[in-house]
């Protein structure tokens, strides 16, 4: 079986971000992949605060989803990667993040109605969940880490 991936890189200023699905012709499933290298900014049990980060964002992705008004399915899975333990102060550690969405039947619906163009469904969601990049930005500034989307 043939995969027609799809991914579109999007722009951030502390974050390598890209949009993409597996099936562009039927994209019911989306995903966003994000990357940043974190720097603790004080000494602090890291382990927790990864913990509360997850927690906090996985809370905000789920109240983005409850106010879209219907665009998306209410089941989505959110995970973070990084090597917690190798974290110390004055080195960097690459953090990922992965969303993963359904779209709700009538939101495919209009993307095949609009011609099925996967750059403006990307343009799209990229508009909608471009406040996202800043609350994650925040929530990980606010639990002792710097965020920088280069190792150097």
């Amino acid at each position: 079986m043939k995969k027609i991936n799809s991914e579109v890189k999007v722009d951030s200023p502390f974050f390598k971000s890209k949009w993409g699905t597996i099936d562009k012709k039927n994209p019911s499933i989306i995903y966003l992949e994000i990357g940043t290298y974190i720097s603790p900014s004080k000494e602090s049990d890291y382990s927790s605060a990864i913990k509360t980060i997850e927690k906090n964002m996985k809370s905000i992705v789920g109240n983005r989803i409850y106010l879209s008004h219907g665009d998306y399915k209410p089941n989505f899975i959110f995970t973070t990667d990084v090597a917690d333990s190798r974290i110390s102060p004055g080195k960097k550690s690459y953090m990922t993040f992965q969303l993963h969405l359904q779209l709700a039947p009538q939101y495919i619906q209009s993307y095949k109605d609009s011609g099925g163009n996967f750059k403006c469904l990307i343009n799209d969601l990229s508009e909608k969940w471009d406040p996202f990049y800043g609350e994650l930005y925040n929530e990980i500034e606010s639990n002792g880490f710097n965020c920088s989307k280069t190792k150097n």
